[in-house]
């Protein structure tokens, strides 16, 4: 096989380190494009799909998770370079690791790619993150919510109706003054309006909180219309031998808060249920950066699917809004029950 060198420039975006994925994959002949929302991607025989702006893309029937979200530079669709080697060994079995020149041999879909690099070391900022205080839920007395995206992030978006950024900071409006009527809660939000919060600022933000859990807002997208319902995602430790339809066990996720974070992602599964009448698409553990870094328990609702016509009409209802909220403050309450008992 004929060995390619590859070189490219990287870019911040949202706070983190991206490259193109044009630039990595047409010298070996793969294709990426970008179709509305949708970033399709070809190598080989083997396809993979993903959705500007959010952290799970399809490979060959399978799904998988990814730290940060696909964004889009220019006429770029762009991935996180530490996204970059986990991405391209799930989806189309080529092993790589980051370095300033990375090498990539040319693909031959009958057989496994490698390429050898040193991988690099764990910045200390992530040892110092994972050497954090667990206090028990009995203790628990603040709930920070997170509505995602805003300002120039819009997120997911059905046509100008209905735009992620907006939604999530509906709900999470919801969910404080829902909160603030049970009087025992102190509650903080990454955002309050319609502005951008990068991602390293959500979790500067969430880690001056003391004795406090975090409920990250988002919602889901599609090219299936199909798909509908609430998931919810947490971190898990990376030693763990469970693994989930999204192909992955928590790698590089803060592991002091597991239990605590699985815990919270069962109890709310079951009371947006019930509160919602919808059905849930149960919890998974994905490696997100927000929780690898934030030193707090919690979990991110992905509240339903904007690409599916029947839930997007529900997502737009202030009622349907008011039962998502109710949901979750029933899930809290009822985690914070049972694990003080």
């Amino acid at each position: 096989q004929q060995s390619t060198t590859v070189e490219v420039e990287t870019e911040f975006l949202q706070s983190t380190e991206h490259v193109s994925l044009f630039s990595i994959l047409q010298p070996i002949n793969g294709t990426v494009r970008i179709a509305g929302a949708s970033v399709q991607i070809q190598l080989g025989s083997r396809t993979a799909q993903g959705t500007l702006n959010r952290t799970t893309v399809e490979a060959g029937g399978d799904l998988m998770g990814l730290e940060s979200p696909f964004q889009r530079s220019g006429s770029n669709a762009m991935i996180a370079l530490q996204d970059l080697g986990p991405f391209l060994s799930k989806a189309f079995q080529v092993t790589l690791r980051e370095n300033t020149r990375v090498s990539i041999r040319n693909l031959d879909e009958n057989k496994n790619t490698a390429i050898t690099a040193e991988a690099p070391q764990p910045s200390m900022d992530r040892v110092v993150a994972a050497q954090v205080e667990v206090v028990p839920w009995s203790q628990i007395d603040t709930i920070v919510i997170d509505p995602g995206h805003g300002g120039t992030d819009p997120g997911i978006s059905a046509g100008d109706e209905l735009i992620e950024k907006n939604l999530t900071l509906q709900i999470a409006l919801e969910l404080r003054k829902q909160l603030k009527t049970q009087g025992n809660f102190k509650i903080y939000m990454t955002r309050d309006g319609d502005t951008l919060v990068p991602l390293q600022e959500r979790i500067n933000r969430c880690n001056q909180y003391k004795n406090a859990v975090l409920i990250s807002l988002h919602a889901g997208g599609s090219t299936s219309a199909r798909a509908h319902g609430i998931e919810i995602f947490y971190s898990v430790k990376p030693q763990s031998p469970a693994r989930n339809r999204l192909g992955v066990a928590g790698g590089g996720s803060n592991t002091a808060f597991s239990p605590m974070n699985q815990a919270l992602a069962e109890s709310l599964a079951a009371s947006l249920g019930d509160s919602t009448g919808t059905s849930t698409r149960g919890v998974q553990a994905v490696p997100l950066r927000l929780f690898r870094d934030a030193r707090l328990p919690g979990v991110l609702i992905e509240l339903g699917f904007l690409s599916n016509p029947a839930e997007r009409t529900r997502l737009k209802s202030a009622a349907y809004q008011e039962r998502l909220a109710r949901g979750i403050v029933q899930g809290l309450q009822s985690t914070l029950r049972k694990e003080a008992s």
